[in-house]
């Protein structure tokens, strides 16, 4: 049997007439603190919008906290309202479930896009620090910024559904499996995007610094979302994928702060021995005699059948190649000529064997 529209009508129209004439002071002093809590939240995005215009002068936490700070929408300050003035004024059991439910999908999307602008930030923050303000990974944030966004967004779905009451055992399953075939699909652009955030993060090199990877040697030119760009020393343009570049083992020249150089000195056995003694001697003070030039050692490494080979090895202050390259050749000379003094003999390679020569002494 239906009630007449009337009737069915009374009932919450008497609720909400009891509720406001009981519950007048509270609901006045809900209006208060629900506007306190909005301007203060307010206050807090303003300050993080003032921030962001102003980053140059600020430290990274700060901008990337003004970031998630401006990015606070409105919807979630009517929701959260809503729910200060049904919560402190004791509204009917229907309507504090009905805010309970809309601050619960205000909040969950809310948390999400401030944690979507901190990670953000921070991967901006990292891609501009390697690429210098440039072109390159930095090109790369709006997929970066896609991806978390798809990520956390899902999450946030998932966690609404499943507060109201709905089973997503199903629908996780079904996206995991998703999941997976996109994963083994795109496997390689997926493997390059996590080791260039892996660079980002980690810093094994820069922009601008010299590196070798392998066999390769130059500098870096570009770092983005799939290669790393390196100008070798002779001057070519080499492109390498940034998981192929993380599997090897690099060696960050820039971060030098003196280059290592050996020269080995193959002697003849004819050489006077109280002479060849103070070859070590010798060799240390011809190397400090240039300048910015330290002494490691110069010791008899090998006694050959045909010679006795010396390892003269020093450092050179700096990772200027200019500068090691003269303070090499001028350690050269010095031996040479110092040599040459003391008479000190080195191992001179036999002439190649001419077949010919034979037939000549038969003749």
């Amino acid at each position: 049997m239906f009630l007449p529209s009337s009737t069915r009508f009374t009932d919450p129209i008497e609720q909400a007439g009891l509720w406001l004439t009981r519950n007048s002071l509270d609901i006045v002093a809900a209006l208060l603190l629900a506007a306190l809590v909005v301007a203060v939240l307010m206050g807090l995005r303003r300050l993080g919008t003032r921030i962001c215009r102003t980053p140059g002068s600020l430290s990274t936490f700060r901008v990337i906290l003004g970031r998630a700070l401006s990015a606070t929408r409105n919807w979630f300050l009517v929701a959260l309202t809503v729910e200060v003035i049904a919560q402190v004024s004791n509204a009917p059991p229907t309507v504090q479930q009905f805010t309970r439910f809309l601050i619960t999908i205000a909040a969950t999307f809310q948390v999400a896009i401030w944690l979507r602008e901190i990670l953000v930030g921070w991967i901006t923050h990292r891609a501009e620090e390697s690429e210098g303000g440039s072109s390159g990974l930095g090109s790369a944030i709006g997929i970066i910024q896609l991806l978390v966004s798809v990520t956390l967004f899902a999450v946030a779905g998932l966690f609404v559904l499943d507060n109201l009451g709905i089973n997503v055992s199903t629908l996780i399953a079904g996206l995991g499996i998703g999941g997976i075939a996109i994963g083994l699909a795109a496997q390689g652009i997926f493997k390059d995007l996590f080791a260039a955030l892996s660079i980002l993060f980690d810093r094994p090199f820069r922009r601008g610094q010299r590196i070798e990877y392998g066999t390769i040697a130059g500098d870096i030119e570009a770092i983005g979302l799939k290669t790393t760009r390196i100008r070798s020393t002779g001057g070519e343009l080499i492109v390498v994928s940034n998981a192929r570049l993380l599997d090897q083992d690099i060696r960050n020249l820039s971060e030098m702060t003196s280059q290592r150089v050996s020269f080995t000195l193959r002697l003849i056995y004819r050489n006077d021995l109280k002479t060849m003694a103070t070859i070590p001697q010798e060799l240390q003070r011809i190397v400090e005699a240039q300048p910015g030039c330290r002494f490691v050692h110069g010791l008899i490494t090998d006694l050959a059948e045909n010679m006795i080979q010396f390892q003269l090895l020093f450092r050179v202050d700096g990772r200027d190649s200019a500068v090691m390259a003269r303070a090499r050749h001028a350690v050269a000379m010095a031996v040479l000529e110092r040599f040459a003094a003391l008479g000190i003999e080195f191992l001179y390679p036999a002439p190649p064997h001419d077949p010919l020569d034979r037939g000549k002494d038969r003749a």
